[in-house]
């Protein structure tokens, strides 16, 4: 068994998506048209503590999501997740 992540198209096909790190350039897409709900280069978002990661279709980001892995407990914190 292996974790394979995917989006639907509009044809309601699945599309696989690639997981990686986000990056500055990632976070600075969502202050750009179209506006995303939140701004991924905000004060909170910026964290150090926080694992954030991108998931795109190529080059295109479709999703972010923003983990914190707490060292006293054994969860993994979803701070936040926008796509």
């Amino acid at each position: 068994m292996y974790f394979q992540p995917f989006v639907y198209n509009k044809e309601q096909q699945q599309i696989p998506v690639t997981i990686v790190p986000m990056t500055g350039q990632d976070a600075e897409q969502t202050d750009e048209r179209p506006l995303w709900q939140t701004s991924w280069s905000s004060e909170f978002l910026a964290n150090p503590r926080f694992e954030k990661y991108a998931a795109k279709i190529g080059n295109e980001l479709v999703a972010l999501a923003a983990y914190e892995i707490l060292e006293n407990a054994l969860i993994v914190h979803l701070v936040y997740m926008e796509a």
